[in-house]
């Protein structure tokens, strides 16, 4: 029996039961599925998995602030991956909060509809903040990853060549702006 396919098949069929998990909450509720109320609206998952995302990602703030605004050059090559550990922290937080929610179809409500006494709003601002600047703070990298794709012969660089000029400007435009979510990203994160 081979080793690798067995560990496979028990990767996916762990992946399964968290999909079955997963599908049974959005199709019966919270409530069935957590046993909570309105009583004990949050289980310890909340801050479990909120603690663990924000955690994972304060690695990318801190790495960014210590190498871009603190000068620690020789420490550049930890940025990309500290930052692309961060974004899929709060990717993983934003997730998340969707089983967290009741109503999961409402999530884009914070947006439009401001409520500065929930604390569910204070999250999905913070979330959407954090995302949004780790997204800046890493699209140098995909940036560059499709400069490489366009001038390469694999598969869809024809069609990348296409874009080159909107890739160029959009890629001198965070060149210009990335000091500022840099920075913002340290703020936030204090």
């Amino acid at each position: 029996r081979n080793p690798t396919i067995w560990i496979d098949g028990e990767i996916l069929g762990f992946m399964l039961v968290g999909f079955s998990f997963g599908l049974g909450r959005f199709l019966s509720g919270l409530g069935v599925a957590t046993n909570l109320s309105h009583h004990y609206p949050w289980g310890i998952w909340k801050a479990i998995n909120v603690a663990v995302g924000v955690a994972l990602a304060s690695s990318g703030f801190t790495a960014a602030a210590f190498i871009d605004i603190f000068g620690r050059k020789k420490y550049h090559n930890l940025l990309r991956p500290a930052v692309l550990t961060a974004w899929l922290g709060y990717f993983m937080v934003a997730v998340s909060l969707l089983f967290d929610l009741g109503r999961y179809w409402n999530i884009w409500q914070p947006i439009v509809n401001w409520q500065g006494n929930s604390v569910l709003f204070e999250v999905a601002m913070c979330v959407m903040a954090y995302l949004i600047v780790l997204t800046f703070e890493i699209s140098p990298s995909l940036l560059e990853g499709l400069k490489h794709r366009m001038h390469s012969d694999k598969w869809g660089a024809k069609l990348l060549r296409k874009l080159e000029r909107p890739v160029s400007a959009l890629q001198s435009f965070v060149k210009l702006v990335l000091p500022i979510f840099i920075i913002a990203g340290f703020v936030l994160s204090c």
